[in-house]
C-alpha cells in the first residue's frame, strides 16, 4: 500500500463550471506552501489549464476509457510523486442522466481509491426539490453562494439533508464571474484566482480537508512502463514549442525520455533548421491561426520539414499541428494561409467548435501509427475541419466523408488527441529510430 494525499473534485449538475472554485483552491493551497498536482479525468487537452496558472505544474491525464486500472495507477504515482497532494478534477455523473462517453471520473475514484468532493452551484438548487447526489460523497464545498453569510444557512440545510459535511463555500461576485470567463492564459488570471483564493480561505475547513485527503491507501501499480529504456540507439524527437504549438500531454513526454528518447525542442515560428539527428519530429496542439502569417513567412524550417520527409524522416502532427502539416491553414475570417504542404489537404479553423468526443478508429490502411485494420483511440476535436484533395492519403475516418487521420510517405496528421502514455502500443512507434535516411541537400 502506499500513502499519497489525493482527492476526486468535481460538479454534477448539467454545465456547472468548476474551474473558479477549483483555481480558488489551488490558490489556497499555494498560499499554505501545499505543492498541487492536477489530473484530469478524461485525456481531452484544454488551453484553459488552471493548474499550470496556479501551481507551475501542467495539468496531467488519466482516463477509464482509454487506460487499464494498472495503467491508470502507475500513471498517478508516477505523476504525483513529489507532490503534497493530486487532485483529480472533472464531472460526476449525473443519476439517472444519460451516460456520458469516455472517461468516468467514478471509475478513477474506484481504482485509486479517492475520497470525493463535491462542487454543488447553490443557485442551480431548488430547496422545494434537491437533486439526488452521486454516491459516497465524502464532502461538498459550494459555489456561487449569493453572500458570504448564507454559506451557513447553506451549510445546516444540505448537511441535514443530504448527510454530507459542507467544508466551505465560494461567493458569487465580480471576481468570481470574471474568473469563469478567463482563458486562463497568463498572470491577469491566476492574480484572480489568488483573489477567491482569499475569499474561499475565510470558510474552508482546512485540518478536514487535510484529513480527508490522507485518510485512504492506495495499491501501488504492478506495470512497468516508466523502467528505463534499453538498447544501444536513443531516437531523438524534436518537439515542436513555441506561442503556435505547446500543448501536449506532460505524461507521455515523461514517459518518452523515460523509455530512452531524447527530446529538443525547436520554434516553427523562428527555427531556420530542426536539431541534427532528428528522427521524428513532433508537432502538437496551440492556437497557429493567431500566427498564420509569421508560420506562412518561416520559409526555412518549412523547406526543412520536406527535406526531413523526403529523406525518410517521420513526421506527426495533432490537431494544430495537422493544421501546419496541410498545404494551407484557413482561419476563422477565411483568410487562407500557406503552410508546409506536407499533407495535400486544407485546414479549416471553426469558429465555434463542438466539444471533444471519443472516439475508436479503425485504421483503413497501414502507416507506421499500425497496421491496417488496426484500432486508434483518442478524443476527436472539431477545432479544425479538414478538406482532402486525394482521398487515397485518409487512412482513419471519423465519420462518412470526415477525414481524422491523413498518412502520406512518413507524415501521419491526427484530428483525434491521442495520448499515447495510454496506449503502450502506439507510444512504441514513436520510439522507433529512423532507419538509414537519403542524404540530405547542401545549403550553399
Amino acid at each position: 500500500m502506499i500513502h499519497l494525499p489525493r482527492l476526486a473534485l468535481g460538479t454534477f449538475q448539467p454545465n456547472a463550471d468548476g474551474r473558479p472554485l477549483l483555481g480558488a483552491l489551488l490558490g489556497l493551497l499555494e498560499q499554505e506552501g501545499v505543492q498541487t498536482q492536477v489530473f484530469a479525468s478524461r485525456a481531452e487537452l484544454d488551453a484553459r489549464d488552471v493548474a499550470a496558472v496556479m501551481t507551475g505544474l501542467c495539468q496531467r491525464h488519466l482516463d477509464s476509457w482509454l487506460m487499464s486500472p494498472d495503467i491508470c495507477r502507475e500513471l498517478f504515482q508516477q505523476g504525483a510523486s513529489g507532490s503534497d497532494l493530486a487532485l483529480i478534477v472533472g464531472q460526476f455523473a449525473q443519476l439517472g442522466g444519460a451516460v456520458r462517453p469516455g472517461g468516468s471520473l467514478e471509475a478513477l475514484c474506484n481504482w485509486l481509491n479517492l475520497p470525493r468532493l463535491l462542487v454543488v452551484d447553490v443557485q442551480r438548487l431548488r430547496t422545494c426539490c434537491l437533486p439526488r447526489l452521486p454516491a459516497d460523497v465524502d464532502g461538498l464545498l459550494l459555489d456561487r453562494v449569493r453572500h458570504a453569510d448564507d454559506i451557513v444557512r447553506w451549510q445546516t440545510m444540505l448537511e441535514a439533508l443530504w448527510r454530507v459535511p459542507v467544508l466551505g463555500g465560494l461567493c458569487d461576485g465580480p471576481a468570481r464571474q470574471a474568473a469563469s470567463r478567463l482563458p486562463t492564459d497568463g498572470d491577469s488570471s491566476g492574480a484572480c484566482y489568488r483573489r477567491l483564493a482569499d475569499q474561499l480561505g475565510r470558510s474552508l475547513q482546512r485540518e478536514r480537508l487535510r484529513q480527508l485527503a490522507a485518510s485512504r491507501p492506495l495499491v501501488g501499480a504492478t506495470t512497468q512502463l516508466f523502467r528505463r529504456g534499453a538498447g544501444n540507439r536513443r531516437p531523438n524527437i524534436a518537439l515542436a514549442y513555441d506561442e503556435a504549438f505547446h500543448h501536449y500531454f506532460t505524461d507521455t513526454l515523461d514517459l518518452l525520455e523515460r523509455q530512452g528518447a531524447v527530446l529538443r525542442d525547436f520554434s516553427p515560428l523562428r527555427d531556420e533548421a530542426l536539431p541534427p539527428g532528428t528522427d521524428l519530429v513532433f508537432i502538437g496542439c496551440g492556437e497557429p491561426e493567431k500566427l498564420a502569417a509569421s508560420l506562412a513567412a518561416n520559409h526555412c524550417i518549412k523547406q526543412a520539414l520536406r527535406w526531413h520527409a523526403r529523406a525518410g524522416g517521420r513526421v506527426y502532427g495533432e490537431g494544430a499541428g495537422l493544421a501546419y502539416l496541410c498545404r494551407a491553414l484557413v482561419d476563422a475570417e477565411g483568410r487562407s494561409w500557406p503552410m508546409t504542404g506536407l499533407l495535400p489537404a486544407s485546414a479549416r479553423r471553426e469558429s465555434s467548435p463542438a466539444a471533444t468526443q471519443p472516439v475508436e478508429l479503425t485504421l483503413s490502411r497501414a502507416s507506421w501509427l499500425g497496421p491496417s485494420g488496426g484500432r486508434v483511440r483518442g478524443y476527436l476535436s472539431h477545432r479544425w475541419q479538414l478538406r482532402a484533395a486525394d482521398r487515397a492519403a485518409v487512412c482513419g475516418w471519423s465519420a462518412p466523408g470526415q477525414a481524422a487521420l491523413l498518412d502520406q510517405q512518413q507524415v501521419l496528421g491526427s484530428r483525434l488527441q491521442l495520448h499515447f502514455a495510454s496506449q503502450p502500443q502506439l507510444l512504441s512507434r514513436l520510439l522507433v529510430p529512423t532507419a538509414a535516411r537519403r542524404p540530405l541537400p547542401t545549403v550553399l
